[in-house]
């Protein structure tokens, strides 16, 4: 979501967690042999049955742990586990057959695989949906899908009737989002996502529960957490007890409608096609997310504080690569917020031990403010911080660094920029903008004489709102350039946001939703600093061919380019500071190339970007083809 914000030096708002102080059993990840991955799991006679990638079949339960079985499993994802009564199956979800692989006797030998009748799907955009959700009842498989073309926002509910393959009729809620096993029918959870993601009315956002089937629908309570569609899960535990995940943790709704946190997840990256998500087993869950499994006490108050990490919006590969040097430790997540500095201040002010590990973005944050006044702790102690320190830019050890004392590690190093297209203002006559003025008036200009024009003058959707942060993106840099701070009293951020004020751009406003205004021919954009971008511009249109654009403020300062950082901190108050600073190594140590490129003068080794090389056969065999 983009909106204007006025972010300059401020602090992060940090958005409230419910139930953050309460605590939850601490997670036991379930280590398969040869690192092994998980791609599917589900509960059968009492223990949580789960196929490796590999093929391998294991099953867990607390009294015996982790064990190996037999059974004849192809190898690869797309086989999904699923179970009715004394009997286990093995969907193919690429090939739509179901095939028994165990009874009450044990397992089932030479049984006839059952071909179901495939799904169709009529949008292109759907053809490579995978199954979110599938449950076995009363002989009828059901798999809940979340086609593309409905933009995440709904879902697709087949049924089959599996003693004959074919497809049943199913009438499930409006809006419904997930469903799962009742002991009265079906039930499932039921939201209108989409109109919560286009008021932003958090009420939308906690789901109803409805039962439904052969009787209708009935809504027996509603969930008192926010939760994500793209993530939306339910399972129901031998007690009647609603599980669900809202913000990487778990929560128990009771029949009576209470509701308990009952566990914080390291991750809640779901990924579809890959079994069921929560499994519970007794006053326990089986968790499967990122390929991993995790068992979680499902049992309100039972555990550890949790690893509080704040304002770690991309969760990235090396935020995963950390988190596995901290098995089995449960994480909070606290989700920075633009615009608002009091929250942020408050939890740094008064709450020991409610942040453990602080991302700071450095347009959001005034980082020297937080090191002054003792908020970040002093990690020097840690050579592997020590020396990734140490290789960093100059300037970045000059924020980093304080006496002898380390309080910030850089991890990202990034710039927004503009980029011209100088190849399509040549034909049309015009010249680039140079200043914030220049600027200004080619986006009137276009508004008001071309419109409808098949290119874009910048893929902007509510472009007023664009202009006034790019006004104050270039205040921000041209008083960084000369030294000075930044302040909204400042007369230059006044000067440059007055000129947005008699700007009428409402003709060049769009559907944010309308995906194709991306892919249209533009004069301009704005996007972060890629030099392989820059390279490859013009390969399939020279008239792509993209340059810099540092817009000036103006005749008399010079421009330049708004170049942010991102430091990981741990909280100066007690807490888990060992496993923050273990996280924190964690996170360097995986840090990809391009990153370390941006943050160490000595390692500039060029990269090829990602397909260069077919791109190279592709245009030698061009050249060649022409040259016959």
């Amino acid at each position: 979501m983009k909106r204007l914000i006025l972010f300059m030096l401020a602090f992060v708002l940090a958005c409230p967690v419910p139930g953050m102080a309460q605590e939850a059993a601490a997670p036991a990840v379930i280590t398969l042999p040869e690192k092994q991955t998980v791609c599917s799991q589900c509960l059968y006679q009492g223990r949580v049955w789960m196929l490796s990638g590999t093929g391998q079949a294991y099953t867990w339960s607390p009294e015996e742990g982790l064990q190996p079985e037999q059974a004849a499993v192809p190898r690869g994802y797309g086989q999904w586990l699923v179970a009715q009564g004394d009997v286990l199956y093995r969907m193919d979800t690429t090939r739509f057959v179901l095939l028994p692989l165990r009874d009450a006797n044990g397992a089932v030998k030479d049984a006839a695989p059952l071909t179901l009748e495939p799904v169709t799907f009529t949008d292109p955009a759907d053809d490579y949906t995978m199954p979110q959700q599938m449950l076995l009842r009363d002989n009828t498989l059901y798999i809940l899908y979340r086609p593309q073309s409905l933009r995440g926002y709904g879902t697709r509910l087949a049924a089959w009737d599996i003693t004959t393959g074919k497809q049943k009729e199913v009438a499930p809620p409006r809006h419904l989002q997930a469903i799962a096993a009742h002991p009265n029918g079906l039930l499932g959870m039921v939201m209108d996502a989409e109109k919560y993601a286009m008021t932003g009315d958090k009420a939308l956002a906690q789901p109803a529960l409805v039962l439904f089937g052969a009787g209708g629908e009935q809504e027996i309570s509603r969930l008192q957490q926010p939760v994500e569609p793209h993530i939306a899960t339910l399972a129901v535990n031998s007690q009647g007890d609603v599980l669900y995940v809202s913000d990487s943790k778990i929560y128990r709704h009771t029949p009576g409608g209470d509701e308990q946190l009952a566990a914080y997840l390291s991750n809640a990256w779901f990924v579809e096609g890959t079994g069921d998500w929560l499994v519970p087993v007794g006053e326990q869950v089986s968790v499967l997310a990122m390929d991993t499994v995790t068992v979680v006490s499902a049992v309100q108050g039972v555990s550890t504080q949790p690893l509080t990490l704040y304002g770690l919006q991309n969760r990235d590969n090396a935020h995963f690569k950390a988190l596995e040097q901290l098995p089995g430790v449960p994480v909070n997540y606290i989700d920075s917020s633009w615009g608002d500095d009091t929250l942020l201040a408050q939890l740094l002010a008064s709450s020991a031990g409610a942040l453990d590990v602080m991302y700071i973005d450095s347009r959001m944050a005034d980082t020297r403010r937080l090191v002054d006044k003792g908020y970040c702790l002093d990690i020097s102690e840690s050579p592997i911080i020590r020396e990734h320190v140490a290789r960093c830019y100059p300037f970045l050890q000059a924020e980093a660094v304080r006496g002898e004392g380390i309080f910030l590690v850089p991890v990202c190093l990034d710039a927004g920029v503009l980029q011209t297209k100088p190849e399509r203002f040549a034909k049309l006559g015009l010249d680039a903008p140079r200043t914030f003025q220049d600027f200004c008036g080619f986006l009137q200009h276009w508004a008001d004489e071309a419109p409808d024009s098949a290119i874009l003058p910048i893929p902007w959707s509510r472009p007023l709102r664009a202009v006034q942060q790019e006004a104050l993106m270039t205040a921000y840099a041209a008083l960084a350039g000369q030294g000075e701070p930044f302040s909204f009293e400042a007369p230059l951020v006044r000067e440059l946001l007055s000129m947005t004020e008699g700007l009428n751009l409402q003709a060049l406003e769009w559907d944010s939703e309308d995906y194709s205004k991306y892919h249209q021919p533009n004069m301009m954009q704005k996007t972060n600093l890629s030099l392989s971008y820059l390279t490859m511009s013009a390969m399939d249109d020279p008239d792509d061919r993209a340059e810099l654009l540092a817009l000036a403020p103006d005749e008399r300062t010079p421009p330049g380019f708004p170049v942010q950082a991102g430091w990981l901190a741990v909280y100066g108050k007690p807490g888990r500071e060992q496993d923050a600073i273990r996280y924190i190594e964690g996170y360097i140590t995986a840090l990809s190339k391009e990153t370390r490129i941006m943050l160490y003068p000595d390692e500039n080794t060029p990269l090829q970007p990602q397909g260069i090389e077919d791109a190279i056969q592709r245009l030698t065999a061009e050249v060649a083809a022409l040259e016959k």
